[in-house]
């Protein structure tokens, strides 16, 4: 059944405000990515908010493929979000960047829930798949926010979730007991981008495509879901379409309709998508070590195409054009 007739508009919208991101865990196929890098216009932002506001969203998430805190507009964004639509609003971070003051604009800018991504319960296993963070650093920004936190008696949600070995999340959940809620992930294909999960030989629906979630990228286009990590699959353009209209347009019907036959020729990683053929036990491999061959990125972490990250360019010192910041 065509899901235009129970859902006319998406309830969760999921904004990718920017694809950078300062580390290279080899977890997440960064070296595959061959889009171009850049941070979502503070209009788009508006545009979205404006068209959904007459609309009922369940949920608001700020983050995609990258590391959303590098976006010095995050704060903004989440501020502008919650005071025009209300809605839950959520993001996925490395925690590496929280500083005490960033730590308290989070606090205070109508962020609900915050998952932190973590590998590893000590320095040699954290840094090993988190490449290019340090787990002392890591550390810190979650006890930055874990405290703004407490300063101002705020109910957000600090989650810290744990991606590492099933038998190493006991100690790793004593760690952070009274602190902050934990919980256990394990790692996916990335559409294609990891080969971590065996996929069983038939599937049921998509549990993303099945339900009403729209996928932003920062440049506007609209992708089938997260894991379309490199935008292969667009189903519109929100520089030049609404909402709407893309929702209820023919790259939209074409990929429901695959969903509900199973054929797949024309949506290459929906074909072997590790969430539409589930394997009956998912467990997560060894990543760590030899297991853990260092990527080499498409980019490299020190030039990016656009400078838009301020103080937190992922460059750093490095940074080829740090005058060009804005």
């Amino acid at each position: 059944m065509d899901m235009l007739a129970t859902a006319p508009f998406p309830r969760e919208i999921r904004l990718e405000n920017t694809n950078a991101c300062n580390a290279r865990c080899v977890i997440c196929p960064r070296e595959k990515q061959t889009r171009s890098i850049g941070v979502i216009a503070p209009e788009l932002v508006e545009q979205i908010v404006d068209e959904a506001k007459s609309r009922t969203i369940t949920k608001f998430t700020v983050q995609g493929f990258g590391e959303p805190l590098l976006d010095k507009n995050f704060c903004g964004h989440l501020r502008h979000i919650k005071r025009e639509l209300g809605c839950p609003t959520f993001s996925v971070s490395n925690g590496s960047l929280i500083t005490p003051e960033l730590a308290e604009e989070l606090v205070a800018c109508g962020l609900d829930k915050i998952k932190i991504s973590f590998y590893g319960i000590d320095k040699k296993e954290y840094e090993s798949v988190h490449r290019g963070l340090t787990y002392e650093r890591t550390v810190e920004g979650v006890t930055n926010l874990i405290r703004a936190k407490r300063a101002a008696r705020s109910k957000m949600v600090i989650r810290l979730q744990y991606i590492g070995r099933l038998w190493r999340f006991l100690p790793f959940v004593l760690q952070w007991a009274g602190k902050a809620a934990v919980g256990y992930s394990t790692l996916h294909n990335y559409g294609g981008g990891r080969r971590y999960q065996k996929l069983r030989r038939q599937g049921g629906k998509c549990p993303i495509v099945s339900e009403p979630i729209l996928q932003v990228l920062w440049d506007g286009r609209v992708a089938a879901c997260c894991y379309d990590f490199d935008g292969l699959m667009i189903l519109g353009d929100l520089r030049h379409q609404t909402i709407a209209g893309i929702w209820h347009g023919e790259a939209y019907r074409r990929l429901r309709r695959a969903q509900a036959t199973g054929d797949f020729a024309e949506w290459p990683l929906c074909r072997n998508c590790d969430r539409r053929l589930r394997p009956l036990i998912k467990l997560n491999p060894r990543v760590i070590g030899d297991s853990a061959p260092a990527p080499e990125p498409t980019q490299p972490l020190a030039v990016f195409p656009v400078h838009e990250f301020g103080d937190r360019c992922p460059a750093g010192a490095a940074c080829s054009k740090p005058v060009g910041c804005r």
